[in-house]
């Protein structure tokens, strides 16, 4: 386990603050991360987990029964969050035959005594190797063992092997009980002599425990657990929660050689919340960028936009993937147009969201994913939050009421306007191109309807095209609607017509009748009026599957206090405190420029 110290190490350990409590068993350097360790994040990395190095024997001799049903659901939660020792690190690369994992300490005299009791029983062809040292690791594939060096991501390792060695303390053990792998101890440690493990001539036997009450003196006696969000304590579920959530940003950055395209204004957003080893590049010229990919043998991460037809061609030469990031579903407080940079992105392997010619990691999540009940039910609480905060994806205009202005009994009805040569709107359109066009639309399909139109903020504020005249608009429409922010909007009209806008999403999420002109990712699911229908998606959802595929599962988000990765309820947290997001020199640079091609009818 690392030895760094935290700069949270007093919200784990108050004690430390003062020397004035007397214990001299309470010294800094006593202070290790338990099984549960914090990747190394390019900002900072706060413990979520940690222990005094004598806490886990004394705490493993005193538990009690009481406390096995708890660290038996914590093995399981474990388990399926696939988290603990590097679980950020890379994905080793495993013999085809392995079947059993030795984990060798680093003295090499102990780590060959280790090998020769282990290999006398196993055929080496058939064994892996987790060396701390390069020494090590060269002893073990001159016995014709694999050996990898350390860190690795355990998990894969625990996937193909029937079962574990290991040569002293290691966050392996708690893992191997995790999963129910056969455990061999070749020395005393906290877990050996239990009952639990298969001890090695010379490990004294201890008394008996159960795999829950081990797991219940590493997680919960002997442990301190930190809420790296909010500074404070938290529980061993909670920690294990977070550490999934940091999971599933590992596995979506794991395999990315360097990253593409990234506006100046939003690179330290970027490439902080995707550099989770600190060592992704960032290039802007597509030869380099092809080029660092192909040697770590991974994929160019590309902004969407800026996949050029160059880039495209020589990646293809090269062999190289090409993924596409972009903006998440709700992103900050101000434009992207206005350079706000983005605190929620999307990484996708397969296309991106709103090309609906091929599938997407979003549209795969939505036509394929068992989505559990405690899931769903974190998506509804999510959804629920969203529409008593308000919150929308640029999360601009005023949170006024909007007067309802229709006749008694006439139907209301909002036409989001889009920036015309958006890739959503290109890709995703079909026929319609353009927000006048969309307008004819809705009036043909609802032409009694009191008709609400809001131009796109990026279009509106003189940063993008698709400028609609009122003049023009109102031919259709019968009113045009601005500085109104889009949540409420949306408490008071009945439906929403859209091309391939995310106001259809938020409209759903309030219950609204949505008809989709347009192929956008949420259309197809059995929960909007699709004009357009696109046959693949053969899945009907309930809004909130819809919602935790769309919020929870496929986007990532960075929180704008701490620079860490966090869940979606955090961000959510932070847009609440508006005292977060003033606007700089930059954007209100970038706000008057636009307002003045909007003065000059530059759109």
């Amino acid at each position: 386990m690392a030895d760094r110290q935290p700069e949270n190490l007093l919200i784990l350990f108050p004690e430390l603050a003062s020397s004035a409590n007397g214990n001299p068993g309470w010294n800094r350097t006593h202070v290790v991360q338990t099984e549960l360790e914090t990747p190394p994040f390019r900002i900072g990395s706060p413990w979520i987990s940690a222990r005094l190095d004598s806490w886990l024997e004394i705490a493993v001799q005193d538990v009690g029964a009481d406390k096995d049903a708890r660290g038996a659901a914590l093995l399981t939660q474990l388990a399926r969050a696939r988290v603990g020792g590097s679980f950020w690190a890379e994905t080793p690369k495993l013999p085809r035959k392995a079947n059993v994992l030795i984990c060798l300490p680093g003295a090499v005299a102990e780590a060959s005594r280790m090998l020769q009791t282990v290999l006398a029983r196993h055929d080496a062809a058939r064994v892996v190797v987790l060396a701390p040292t390069t020494i090590v690791a060269a002893q073990a594939e001159r016995l014709g063992c694999a050996a990898i060096i350390a860190p690795c991501d355990p998990w894969p390792l625990l996937d193909c092997v029937d079962e574990i060695h290991v040569g002293g303390e290691t966050p392996i053990a708690l893992l191997a009980l995790a999963t129910g792998k056969r455990l061999v101890c070749h020395a005393q440690s906290a877990f050996s002599g239990w009952g639990v493990t298969e001890d090695e001539p010379g490990v004294p036997r201890r008394g008996t425990r159960s795999p829950g009450a081990l797991a219940c003196a590493a997680l919960l006696s002997a442990a301190r657990h930190a809420d790296p969000f909010h500074g404070r304590a938290s529980s061993a579920e909670e920690a294990i929660d977070y550490l999934a959530e940091w999971r599933r940003l590992s596995e979506a950055t794991r395999g990315i050689g360097c990253v593409f395209g990234i506006a100046w204004w939003k690179r330290r957003e970027v490439m902080t919340l995707l550099n989770t080893d600190r060592t992704l590049t960032l290039d802007n010229t597509a030869t380099v960028a092809v080029d660092k990919a192909r040697a770590r043998e991974g994929a160019v991460l590309a902004w969407s936009s800026l996949i050029s037809a160059d880039l495209t061609e020589q990646a293809s030469k090269a062999n190289v993937a090409i993924w596409q990031v972009e903006d998440g579903f709700v992103r900050s407080v101000g434009l992207g147009a206005n350079s706000t940079p983005p605190y929620s992105l999307v990484v996708d392997r397969r296309g991106i969201y709103f090309d609906p010619s091929r599938p997407s990691d979003l549209e795969s999540i939505l036509q394929e994913t068992d989505f559990s009940p405690s899931l769903v039910a974190r998506a509804a609480r999510l959804r629920e939050a969203l529409i008593r905060q308000r919150i929308s994806k640029y999360n601009t205009g005023d949170c006024i009421a909007h007067p309802r202005r229709a006749a008694p009994g006439q139907r209301v009805v909002l036409v989001p306007g889009q920036v015309s040569d958006d890739r959503s709107v290109v890709l995703g359109g079909g026929a319609i191109r353009d927000n006048l066009a969309l307008l004819v639309e809705a009036r043909q399909v609802a032409p009694d309807a009191w008709i609400i139109y809001k131009p796109h903020p990026d279009v509106d504020a003189g940063q993008r095209a698709g400028i609609v005249r009122d003049e023009d608009a109102h031919r259709f429409a019968n009113e045009v609607v601005r500085d109104i922010s889009m949540p409420a909007l949306l408490d008071e009209v009945d439906e929403v017509h859209v091309l391939t806008s995310l106001t259809g999403f938020e409209a759903l999420l309030r219950g609204r009748r949505v008809v989709v002109f347009g192929q956008p990712f949420y259309a197809g699911w059995g929960l909007t009026e699709d004009k357009a229908p696109l046959t693949r998606r053969s899945r009907t959802l309930t809004l909130d599957e819809l919602v935790a595929g769309t919020l929870l599962l496929y986007p990532h988000y960075l929180d704008p206090v701490t620079q860490l990765p966090c869940p979606a309820e955090v961000l959510l947290e932070r847009l609440e405190d508006r005292s977060l997001w003033v606007s700089g020199p930059r954007i209100l640079a970038r706000q008057a420029y636009g307002q003045l091609r909007r003065i000059l009818g530059l759109r």
